[in-house]
């Protein structure tokens, strides 16, 4: 719940800051900048839950990561895929997907190790 409140407020500001602040009114064009700030925000965030998740032994934290993932997946290709040209439209898939399976990946390898630890535990 309270990873939801953290994200939930830091999206707040980054949108306050966008519409209010100097700084996110010195962008070109500042409703882009704060899509692309919230889209990065979200997907870092969604990383370090994935991470406390694995190190706490948290599944709760690891699908709150995986959900938070995932909604900015369709963020990313329903909103900021519109504002951007070509290459930056391609680039932006390549990191997306690099992210995305690091993450896959660290999820496999760290699983194992989740399934390994909980038969001892039980003993």
């Amino acid at each position: 719940m309270s990873a939801i409140v953290v994200l939930a407020t830091g999206s707040f500001e980054i949108s306050r800051i966008f519409a209010n602040e100097p700084w996110g009114l010195s962008f070109p064009d500042p409703r882009r900048a704060m899509h692309v700030f919230l889209s990065v925000v979200w997907s870092l965030n969604a990383s370090v839950l994935l991470a406390i998740g694995f190190a706490r032994f948290n599944a709760a934290l690891r699908v709150t990561a995986i959900l938070c993932f995932a909604v900015t997946l369709v963020k990313v290709m329903t909103v900021d895929l519109g504002y951007l040209k070509m290459i930056y439209r391609i680039v932006s898939f390549i990191v997306l997907g690099l992210l995305l399976l690091g993450v896959s990946l660290m999820y496999q390898k760290l699983s194992a190790r989740i399934g390994a630890r909980r038969p001892a535990e039980s003993e």
